[in-house]
């Protein structure tokens, strides 16, 4: 891999080039290596820590009417598998990462997962080199920051109880009426074993998110989004 002509893309100088290197290296080409060679996995969990801080701290100062939500949705479209790809392909990430011959020759340098990937790992290396604010400028160069929160129930859903140090709702079917046509399928939505709501719809996919919205509606729901030992907020939730 040519290192000095991927420092003139991305506009960084490396004083390890090595970093680089290493950042690029998928674990395919590393257990090929006939030496002894470093992948770059440890450098995409540190990354991963980065790019989530570097977004945070952009969105709260971006704007300061967006709540919680917002700059939570916001923020895992940033340091999403699609975002960082593109954010790789935008600075060429795919035409310089080492991979193993067979991952290599099936397309593996457009596969998302090793693009996004890579990046995060070249965040960590900007980030060990050179520190927090040339890891910023090169996230901030290359990654797009979207420019709305629309999101589905489901999704929105999903995002918050998991941000509150949950787990993901889950969804069953209740029941499908065939007494006459077009048939409604009625779901509920459980959060760790219990029914926050449930929703009606034409098909599956359409009760789901009805659920997901009237569970967001309900102030009840609100209760259960709450990590253990919080319930001393209920009132304001629901109020």
């Amino acid at each position: 891999m040519n290192v000095r002509a991927l420092e003139r893309i991305i506009g960084v100088e490396f004083r390890e080039p090595g970093l680089l290197l290493q950042a690029l290296t998928h674990s395919s080409a590393a257990g090929e290596s006939p030496e002894p060679c470093r992948d770059n996995e440890r450098l995409e969990f540190l990354g991963d820590a980065v790019l989530h801080f570097l977004a945070a701290r952009a969105l709260f100062h971006r704007d300061p009417d967006l709540t919680s939500g917002d700059l939570t949705i916001i923020r895992s479209k940033m340091v999403s598998t699609a975002g960082l790809a593109l954010a790789a392909r935008r600075s060429r990430l795919g035409e310089f990462v080492v991979l193993g011959r067979g991952l290599d020759n099936a397309g593996g340098r457009e596969q998302a997962s090793i693009l996004a990937n890579a990046f995060e790992a070249v965040v960590a290396a900007i980030y060990l080199d050179s520190g927090l604010d040339a890891a910023e400028t090169y996230f901030r160069r290359f990654a797009e920051e979207p420019s709305d929160t629309s999101r589905d129930a489901k999704s929105t859903l999903a995002i918050l109880t998991q941000s509150r140090g949950g787990t993901a709702p889950t969804y069953r079917l209740l029941t499908s009426s065939s007494d006459s046509l077009p048939v409604v399928h009625t779901v509920e939505v459980r959060l760790d074993g219990i029914r926050l709501a449930s929703g009606t719809g034409l098909n599956r996919q359409a009760a789901e998110q009805a659920a997901a919205q009237l569970a967001l509606d309900s102030a009840r729901g609100w209760d259960h989004l709450l990590p253990f030992g919080r319930s001393d907020r209920t009132q304001d939730m629901g109020s």
